[in-house]
């Protein structure tokens, strides 16, 4: 059986005060030093902060919290999304390159 298809975009930590759960929407932020990062749009965006990368949906199984790592991804829509690492890990998901 074949997994949904999607291509990666980057890996980014989640960074938030409280656990966040579907249907939050995160910025996927590029801070100095080229770390990637994401943080709910309803919370401050540090200074540090040099570029905006996007706005993704996040889609997961169970609230989750800071520190956790996320695949940023488009999916078939066209969108940017992402999903915690671990749930890539079950077979639901198939990579390409993308084009």
């Amino acid at each position: 059986m074949r997994g949904t298809v999607y291509a990666e975009v980057c890996r980014a930590k989640l960074r938030c005060q409280a656990s966040v759960a579907e249907p939050e929407e995160l910025d996927i932020l590029l801070e100095e030093g080229n770390e990637i990062f994401a943080l709910p749009v309803a919370e401050y965006s540090p200074a540090a902060l040099t570029g905006k990368l996007g706005r993704a949906a996040l889609q997961t199984a169970a609230p989750i919290t800071s520190g956790t790592l996320l695949i940023v991804y488009i999916g078939g829509d066209g969108r940017l999304w992402c999903r915690p690492e671990a749930e890539f890990m079950d077979g639901r998901f198939e990579k390409v390159e993308a084009v």
